[in-house]
């Protein structure tokens, strides 16, 4: 439970050199029109990944905000608490309860498909383009 949900995921991505190209009219430096195509629409493919990135980032904690909210995280921590000093529990019940919860596993089913999605077919769409846009760059140096 914790494991699943302690990773955040991310593209950093940094648009100010190819925005600035576009902006100031310097998109037209590049003789090939399939360059200027990619670095011109590069913004919407990458808010493509972004919002899907963000659905994933809500669902993640929503997920969270319910384990907070109805599971002894205490219990379930246990012994690792103890490096921050903080002392066992005293209520019985742990998180185990919430693997019976069909909420629950709604929302953990609903993670997993989001971050299966994101990492076999929106990165992977992401990072085809990157290797085509730095391919056709390498073109239009030689």
């Amino acid at each position: 439970m914790i494991n699943s949900l302690s990773i955040e995921v991310q593209c950093d991505s940094n648009l100010g050199v190819i925005d600035e190209i576009i902006h100031s009219g310097k998109l037209s430096i590049f003789s090939n029109d399939e360059l200027k195509f990619l670095l011109s629409s590069w913004s919407g493919i990458l808010y493509r990944v972004r919002l899907q990135e963000q659905e994933l980032l809500n669902m993640r904690s929503r997920t969270i905000e319910m384990v907070r909210n109805k599971a002894n995280l205490r219990l379930g921590l246990g012994a690792s608490l103890a490096d921050f000093g903080i002392k066992r529990t005293k209520f019985k019940q742990g998180p185990l309860h919430l693997l019976q919860s069909v909420q629950y596993e709604g929302h953990m089913t609903g993670f997993a498909a989001m971050s299966w999605n994101l990492n076999n077919d929106y990165y992977p769409k992401l990072m085809a383009k990157i290797e085509e846009i730095l391919a056709l760059i390498e073109k239009e140096i030689n």
